[in-house]
Formats: C-alpha cells, structure tokens, sequence
C-alpha cells in the first residue's frame, strides 16, 4: 500500500514548486497520469505540512496570493493505493 495527495478535483498532486508563480498550476501542478508516492500516512503528512510552511515562507514574494496557495495546500488530501 502507497499514498498519494489528491486534490478536490480529484487529480493528483505530481509536483511542488514554491518558486513558481501566481498560477496553481504553476505551483501544484496535478495529473490523472502521474503523482508523488509515500510509502507511509506520517510521510504523506509530513509532505503536506512542509508544502504550507514552504508557501508561508514565500509571503514576502507572493504578497495576497499566498492566501490562495496556503488555501491549496490545506485542501489536499491523501488516498491509499495499491501501486
């Protein structure tokens, strides 16, 4: 059994890019074909925290949107999978 982080379109997250620009797609860019694999819960969890912290990090840089990208990220989720 593996992890991967869905989002609420139901696609996959495939990447993560906190020094993309003002586009979800940019940074949380998604797939039905491809995704990031976690091995454990803890793991995927972990993943998903430090995708918030990264995107607080970058305030300074994405002024207002970063409320866009924090909201993103608290919106993933994990679903189990067998790879």
């Amino acid at each position: 059994m593996e992890y991967r982080i869905i989002n609420k379109r139901g696609t996959f997250l495939s990447a993560f890019h906190s020094n993309g620009g003002w586009e979800l797609g940019d940074v949380f860019p998604c797939s039905k074909n491809s995704w990031l694999t976690f091995k454990t819960q803890k793991e995927v969890n972990n993943f998903i925290l430090r995708i918030i912290k990264e995107c607080e990090d970058q305030r300074k840089r994405w002024g207002d949107w970063t409320e866009t990208a924090v909201k993103f990220a608290k919106n993933l989720k994990y679903q189990a999978y067998n790879s």
